[in-house]
């Protein structure tokens, strides 16, 4: 059985990885939580807190955070990277913080280190939303908000139509179940939740679905190596809904089959992968006497046939079943679809115009220039000004006072990508400290190799 790690903390919660982790239970997997708060949870907050001020603090905690990735991942054959409220630390893709949104610094940095560790192994990796993200910026891609009108278009908590390019693997995952014609463009709609999106992609990756709008990223494959996809929308929740409301957004039929046969891809992908770790020992056990092996596949021949006669005999059962009640149930269900239709429609609208004034006010107070938020917008750009003066003396080999010096030193740690912080800094093992006893001081730090380079 393929084993699926979901990243998930019963901490946190959420109610589209409850759906996400069932869905990869409904084609027989067995779901594991990759815990990114028990991934940090030897780093008292205070030092982590201070650590993650400066590059090099965090470059201190992404070698912690990438050692503890390594043991999560050690018996597992697919990573799944989950949706989440929190914003990822826009200074990871050079842009500025908001104060009135919410960051989750420690659970960037744990899948950040999740997801360089199932890289550098080879493993099938899966982003929804959130996840999408931060598999984006792992590989110095950038995210931007939804404008009022672009929110106002795709609409919030809500399906929403998603174009796919004609050589995509999801169109191809997908179209199973659609009769979709191979030289063409396929659109289904998927629902969605998000006020963020994907600007720029990571290296080695290409956009293979858009928005209704024709132009924001809703899903990118790699191009390389083992399979890597990431969606902005939530296919898990078209296969079991929101647990808060599992009869609104849940759908049945060939829609709800869809969406399954992207779960049954990656459950397939994690097979393959297992079968690849374990190759020398499948070639060893080849080589032992079969007598047993014989008789065995010959019951279980028995078995299936067996096996298929009642399936058959229940097929059969089933067709006895009257066409009026057949008619009856269709056109119950046809009622709930419209009924359900209204209600999200309605959701979807305040959600959505809450999100549009939340925009629209932070761009008043920028204009004006009155808040906390304006005032650090203001500290940003004081900061951003300096940087430039930096960069013009260094391009120009002027001599920099002792503080820009420092500054500069600061500039060039900030401007590399988590993945180049993650790949020149090797997976350090850390002493069995208790938290609160400085786990990122130099003196407990045990320097060791990579065990998957």
């Amino acid at each position: 059985m393929t084993r699926i790690a979901v990243t998930y903390s019963s901490e946190v919660g959420g109610s589209s990885v409850i759906s996400l982790k069932k869905s990869f239970l409904s084609v027989h997997c067995d779901v594991v939580d990759a815990d990114y708060r028990e991934m940090m949870r030897d780093i008292p907050k205070e030092e982590f807190d201070e650590a993650y001020q400066s590059a090099e603090g965090r470059s201190r905690i992404f070698a912690h955070a990438k050692f503890r990735a390594e043991n999560f991942l050690d018996h597992v054959d697919c990573l799944v990277l989950s949706g989440n409220i929190a914003m990822i630390d826009p200074e990871l893709f050079h842009q500025e913080r908001f104060e009135s949104q919410t960051y989750d610094f420690s659970r960037t940095i744990a899948e950040l280190a999740l997801v360089h560790v199932a890289t550098q192994r080879g493993m099938p990796i899966m982003g929804i939303c959130g996840g999408h993200q931060v598999v984006a910026v792992y590989g110095g891609g950038t995210l931007k908000d939804l404008n009022a009108g672009e929110l106002n278009k795709q609409r919030f908590m809500n399906y929403e139509s998603i174009l796919f390019h004609v050589d995509s693997l999801l169109k191809a995952i997908i179209s199973q179940h659609l009769n979709a014609e191979p030289s063409l463009e396929l659109e289904h709609k998927f629902f969605g939740a998000h006020n963020q999106v994907v600007e720029e992609l990571a290296q080695g990756f290409v956009a293979k679905a858009v928005g209704s709008d024709g132009h924001n990223i809703e899903a990118a494959e790699s191009q390389h190596g083992s399979p890597v996809i990431t969606t902005q929308f939530h296919p898990e929740v078209t296969v079991h809904g929101l647990p808060n409301v599992p009869f609104l957004y849940k759908k049945h039929g060939a829609d709800r089959e869809v969406s399954l046969k992207i779960f049954e891809f990656f459950a397939k992908a994690g097979e393959a992968y297992k079968n690849k770790k374990n190759l020398v020992s499948e070639i060893k056990s080849k080589s032992c006497p079969r007598e047993s092996s014989f008789s065995k596949d010959k019951q279980d021949n028995i078995n299936l046939n067996t096996g298929k006669t009642n399936v058959k005999k229940q097929i059969n059962s089933s067709k006895k079943t009257t066409g009026l009640v057949k008619i009856i149930a269709s056109n119950i269900l046809k009622l709930i679809d419209k009924i359900k239709l209204f209600f999200i429609a309605v959701i979807s609208y305040r959600l959505t115009t809450k999100k549009i004034n939340q925009v629209k006010r932070r761009k008043r107070l920028i204009a004006k220039g009155g808040s906390k938020n304006i005032r650090a917008h203001k500290k940003s750009g004081t900061k951003e000004s300096t940087v430039k003066i930096i960069e013009t003396q260094m391009k120009h080999g002027q001599p920099l006072s002792k503080k820009n010096a420092e500054q500069a030193r600061d500039l060039e740690q900030e401007n590399i990508s988590p993945l180049h912080i993650m790949g020149n800094t090797p997976a350090r093992l850390w002493s069995a400290n208790k938290p609160g006893e400085g786990v990122l001081d130099n003196q407990d730090i045990t320097s060791q190799s990579n065990t998957h380079p």
